[in-house]
């Protein structure tokens, strides 16, 4: 459990660590995905899910628009930043927008069932903890559960926040699993420990794990039967999500309350930092984050980045970012950093 009130705030290198696609990753597979080819009206490559879902738009829409707004982004994609600069980048093309969006979801679907956190209920009945040793998963949740016991676990998120600018369940499906196991406990204990915390997801997710009153559950790596036309709905632009006020208020605040503030596997863009700025001067003492891959040069503006985003002087803020560390090593680092 952590002493200060701390939020993590994740990106598409966190997930990563538990073989999710990075950015670079996704885009490629959404090109890859988008690559429609026909010949003599058979489909030859690209993904039939997509095509099955401009059908379900209706027998007298037109799917050629679709199709080719899907050629526009195909070839888009070695240019773009990511996939969600390119979506805001043409937020006023309904058929980039929905083209896209169907992307993403079977791309992390699909990335979600190849994962370390996937498994097979004919085998066995939850994740397996060997593969993900050496990820920030597991060394989280160490750092979670110290000192815990099982009489106080409800406790355990107490202190806890997160922020996933991913769009896939990989924190919901870990917690509930690794509580459930580590302290010996029932379904619906488990669920009434995990349900105290909120993971926000910015720009929204593949769907819920558990069935909501707008929407039904979207099994973990459920890409074979999913329905992608209604998932879709779920994934938010920036620009949608900035009009989407109170979604924007929850995740501010996030950040203004924060003591501790940690940032894995994010890759600290302009748009995306322009989401989490708050209105008001925050509470945070102390950040630490991860910048692989991120210059030295580069790391020093992100630095300044943060403390412009959260409002302080920077002598009232210590702030760590490291471009030597992934998320598992940040962990390694500063576990009593965090702890404290």
């Amino acid at each position: 459990m952590f002493r200060s009130k701390t939020l993590f705030v994740v990106g598409a290198g966190a997930s990563s660590e538990a073989g999710l696609p990075t950015g670079y990753e996704l885009k490629n597979k959404i090109a890859e995905l988008l690559n429609f080819h026909f010949e003599h009206f058979e489909q030859q490559s690209g993904s039939y899910q997509i095509i099955e879902a401009f059908r379900k738009l209706g027998p007298n829409i037109d799917r050629a628009p679709y199709v080719e707004a899907a050629w526009r982004i195909r070839n888009a994609m070695p240019q773009a930043i990511s996939i969600d600069n390119y979506l805001d980048a043409h937020q006023d093309d309904p058929f980039v927008q929905l083209s896209g969006k169907l992307a993403i979801v079977e791309a992390i679907l699909a990335a979600e069932r190849g994962s370390k956190l996937a498994f097979d209920l004919r085998e066995r009945e939850t994740i397996d903890p060997g593969p993900l040793q050496e990820t920030w998963y597991a060394a989280f949740f160490k750092l979670l559960t110290e000192n815990i016991r099982k009489s106080d676990v409800e406790r355990l998120l107490d202190n806890t926040m997160f922020l996933t600018f991913n769009y896939d369940r990989c924190i919901e499906r870990f917690l509930l699993h690794a509580v459930k196991d580590y302290y010996s406990l029932q379904d619906d204990e488990a669920l009434t420990c995990t349900d105290t915390l909120t993971v926000s997801h910015p720009f929204g997710l593949v769907g819920r794990l558990r069935p909501t009153k707008e929407a039904k559950a979207v099994p973990f790596g459920g890409v074979r039967d999913a329905d992608l036309l209604n998932i879709s709905k779920q994934i938010k632009t920036f620009t949608e999500r900035i009009e989407d006020e109170a979604a924007l208020t929850e995740i501010r605040e996030k950040i203004r309350s924060a003591e501790t503030i940690v940032f894995l596997g994010f890759a600290f863009h302009e748009m995306n930092m322009e989401l989490l700025k708050p209105a008001e001067e925050c509470a945070t003492k102390r950040v630490l984050a991860t910048a692989k891959g991120i210059s030295r040069s580069d790391c020093a503006v992100v630095q300044k980045d943060i403390l412009k985003m959260l409002k302080r002087k920077p002598q009232h803020v210590a702030i760590e970012v490291r471009n030597d560390l992934t998320c598992y090593g940040l962990f390694q680092e500063y576990w009593r950093v965090l702890s404290r």
